[in-house]
């Protein structure tokens, strides 16, 4: 697309290879930590000018200090008997310890509620966005772990699982153990689906979809726990729409031939402009930001 670019998407195969090798299993933490320094090397190398960069965050945080205290009311009034809001704004994530000493990793962008009856056994969080969760299977009657989506229920005993529901869509990937989603079908009806481990469900206003996914591809969907989404065959299409949940810029593309166009490989999440960065390498594009919009050409 960009015959001059040649020398960018050379780098961006070096890129990729780097970040495929930082998320290989077993692979020692030293190695790690030195192959994570030097492809944050080669991205440095192409940064945008700093002081732009400070505007930009800067606006952003006075974005977040406005919006965010509208938006945990308006939650607290849509979800009543909360104890606990817990929220990561763009680009931020968090780890958070319940009650029952059960572990929920949030994503950006995202917004979890804890229930106000944990005493009781009655162990609930309410969540929108994307989270994956490491329950304390406790040894005694009634004792569910139950996630409230906008769409499913899921309901658990003790279990490794990631949740992702966002724009009237949810999905719930199964690592460990056993889920069982509650599908609401209007008034007082519904629907059991029984999930088993590598099992990913896909629910939006159509019937549900299950499909098992393959260790490779069960990475791709809990990747961004370690600050990297990891794209198996994805479309740039995808990766707008990650842009879109994590850092929530809009996105427009000049051509709309190329959403289709497909990667494999890895790209850090912790920082905007290396995400784009390294998407602009791998897809051949040219990027320009303005405001809360990204223009790829």
């Amino acid at each position: 697309l960009y015959p001059e670019q040649a020398g960018k998407i050379s780098s961006a195969r070096e890129i990729v290879l780097l970040t495929q090798m930082v998320e290989i299993p077993g692979l020692d933490e030293v190695r790690k930590m030195a192959m994570h320094d030097k492809l944050m090397q080669r991205i440095g190398r192409h940064k945008r000018n700093k002081t732009f960069r400070k505007i930009l965050l800067w606006v952003a945080a006075v974005l977040v200090f406005v919006l965010m205290p509208l938006t945990i009311l308006q939650l607290f009034l849509r979800w009543p008997g909360s104890s606990e809001l817990h929220e990561t704004s763009f680009g931020q994530r968090k780890v958070i310890s319940l009650p029952d000493r059960s572990k929920v990793e949030l994503n950006a962008n995202s917004v979890l509620k804890v229930g106000d009856q944990w005493s009781t056994g009655i162990r609930e969080v309410w969540l929108e966005g994307e989270a994956y969760f490491q329950v304390e299977k406790i040894p005694a009657e009634n004792t569910r772990f139950i996630v409230h989506t906008t769409g499913p229920d899921v309901v658990v005993l003790g279990t490794h699982f990631n949740v992702n529901s966002r724009n009237d869509s949810t999905s719930v990937f199964l690592e460990e153990g056993k889920v069982t989603l509650i599908l609401k079908n209007g008034s007082n009806e519904s629907t059991e689906l029984l999930l088993s481990p590598g099992e990913l469900a896909q629910i939006n206003h159509e019937e549900p979809h299950i499909v098992t996914q393959t260790a490779e591809e069960a990475q791709s969907l809990t990747s961004w726990k370690s600050g990297y989404r990891v794209y198996k065959d994805a479309t740039l299409q995808q990766v707008i729409r990650d842009i879109n949940n994590t850092y929530g810029k809009q996105v427009e593309l000049k051509d709309k031939s190329l959403l289709s166009r497909r990667i494999s490989g890895a790209i850090p999440t912790d920082d905007l402009s290396e995400f784009i960065k390294v998407t602009e390498l791998l897809f051949g594009l040219k990027s320009k930001i303005k405001r809360d919009q990204i223009v790829f050409e």
